[in-house]
């Protein structure tokens, strides 16, 4: 059961799988037509400057993430850092 907990999480894959929740990752392939994204900063993290994203699913019923992504600015758009959020409704929860 803790291994469902404290797994390694691939946010490079389409879907990301949470205690057998499905959610499609926020820089999936076709993630564009899911999610909406807003340039909220530009920030430096440790030496990279970098863009800061908050996305959230276009429609507020769809059961996806919400969070932030940071994006380097030099060219190669690294991910830097991401925050994602599951939303209260989709029950991935320890009870089975």
């Amino acid at each position: 059961m803790l291994k469902d907990y404290f797994c390694d999480i691939d946010i490079y894959k389409n879907q990301v799988e949470l205690l057998h929740q499905r959610f499609l990752s926020p820089i999936a392939d076709g993630a564009v037509s899911f999610y909406r994204y807003y340039i909220t900063d530009t920030v430096t993290i440790g030496n990279d400057r970098c863009v800061h994203l908050f996305f959230a699913p276009n429609n507020s019923q769809d059961l996806g993430f919400s969070g932030h992504v940071y994006i380097t600015m030099d060219g190669r758009f690294l991910l830097r850092r991401t925050i994602f959020n599951i939303p209260f409704r989709s029950q991935v929860n320890h009870v089975t």
